[in-house]
């Protein structure tokens, strides 16, 4: 968790240098004069003794710490306000007319980079991403988002490329019975490419027909024993890996079908609505044919507004995958317990199987909330369980649980910072995400 905080917090205070609002501050006279000449100054308090300074030292050294931060924080302020730091800045990153923005963004798989986006450039809504990653270990990622190109009235196209290289991945086994010591790792090179038609069948609701070609090049990790990351995947788990996933140059392709709703509103930071997504999907292998799979996903989120603009937000999520005839699924496409987005607390990859059901629950409240920003306050519980059938396998004492809080930053870009500590009966994790 240390390693994440040191490269978390350069960025953080870049992107609240980046972004931020500055106040000025000023220092206000006091009037000495007092209303009614007859009212007495209290005397002045003596001076402490010696062995008073003795007894206040472990407070004096116990605040130092926090005195020259304040002090620290106060001057950065005070500088970054008369030099007009922030808005020099943002006139270099962002265009005149607001369709060019250039962001600093961190991935937590593949480290700190930078993002640019482009919009109104295929069209009115269009949008265009790209940038690049680059972290400890040389983990590093290169990313083309083409999101909302017309085509014809209601038809639109979304095409994703992503190139990552995973050097610390990490394999337990399967199921939900594995232990904390049975960590393994391993490095996975992959692209995956998709493209995407969106076709709006009525105002909220879209039918979205898929296609995408991945790519994955599954190695040692680290070869020394580690305490954290433990042996290579291949050395611990032979059987349930080599032939299963732990290979290279693995060519898949697939082809999904799926529906989405959205009655979220504001769709960037929503505090109320309905959103659902459901999509069946199917793998095969190019070539050899030695992978093949189905993969049926739902998710379902559902907003409720309260008082004082107080959000409270329930989510419920399932993966079910089932094989091909007699062929095998990459121990890297199981349903997953530990990736982001599911149980908060666990680390990546903690716990997999075929299956996978899980719910959240979170209550979220503004902190500060200027005309375009937003920052709020999270408190969140989820809980799931991986199965290899969760429709018949599906046992109380093998649901995980995670809790926590976090800090999140909403623009007109929609989430731009994203901030969690997440608890587990395991660890404490750290999630940090940027733009």
């Amino acid at each position: 968790m240390l390693k994440n905080l040191s490269q978390i917090l350069p960025i953080l205070t870049t992107f609240v240098l980046l972004f931020g609002q500055v106040s000025s501050f000023g220092n206000s006279e006091s009037d000495s004069t007092t209303k009614n000449d007859t009212l007495a100054f209290p005397e002045k308090l003596p001076a402490k003794d010696t062995w008073e300074h003795i007894i206040s030292a472990p407070g004096y050294a116990l605040n130092f710490p926090f005195w020259v931060t304040h002090k620290l924080i106060e001057k950065s302020i005070y500088f970054v306000d008369e030099k007009k730091i922030v808005p020099k800045i943002r006139r270099i990153l962002v265009s005149q007319d607001g369709t060019r923005v250039i962001m600093p963004t961190f991935i937590e798989r593949v480290g700190a980079g930078v993002r640019v986006r482009k919009t109104e450039y295929l069209g009115n809504k269009s949008t265009i991403l790209t940038g690049g990653n680059y972290g400890s270990d040389h983990r590093h990622g290169l990313h083309l988002h083409l999101l909302e190109v017309p085509l014809y009235q209601k038809l639109h196209l979304n095409f994703t490329s992503d190139y990552e290289n995973l050097v610390e991945e990490r394999y337990y086994g399967t199921g939900s019975q594995t232990k904390s010591a049975d960590i393994s790792n391993y490095r996975n090179a992959q692209i995956i490419s998709k493209a995407e038609l969106c076709f709006g069948l009525l105002k909220k609701l879209t039918l979205n027909l898929s296609g995408s070609y991945n790519y994955h090049n599954v190695t040692e990790g680290k070869n020394e024993v580690d305490d954290d990351d433990g042996p290579p995947t291949n050395i611990k788990y032979p059987f349930q890996t080599i032939g299963k996933g732990f290979e290279p140059h693995i060519n898949i392709a697939s082809l999904s079908v799926g529906a989405t709703l959205n009655r979220l509103k504001p769709e960037g930071h929503p505090i109320k609505g309905t959103a659902a997504d459901v999509s069946y999907a199917l793998f095969q292998e190019m070539g050899h044919g030695n992978y093949g799979f189905s993969k049926t996903t739902l998710d379902l989120k559902q907003y409720f507004h309260l008082f004082y603009d107080r959000t409270v937000m329930f989510r419920l999520n399932s993966n079910v995958i089932r094989p091909l005839r007699n062929e095998n699924i990459p121990f890297f496409y199981l349903s997953e317990i530990g990736e982001t987005g599911t149980v908060r607390g666990y680390k990546r990859g903690r716990f997999r199987d075929r299956d996978r059901l899980m719910g959240t629950i979170e209550y979220r409240y503004p902190i500060w909330s200027p005309s375009w920003r937003v920052i709020e306050m999270v408190v969140f519980s989820d809980i799931g369980q991986v199965a290899h059938n969760i429709f018949t396998d599906l046992e109380a004492e093998n649901f995980f649980f995670g809790y926590g809080f976090g800090l999140r930053m909403y623009t007109e870009l929609g989430r731009v910072l994203n901030f969690e500590v997440g608890f587990s009966d395991e660890r404490i994790r750290v999630y940090f995400a940027l733009n």
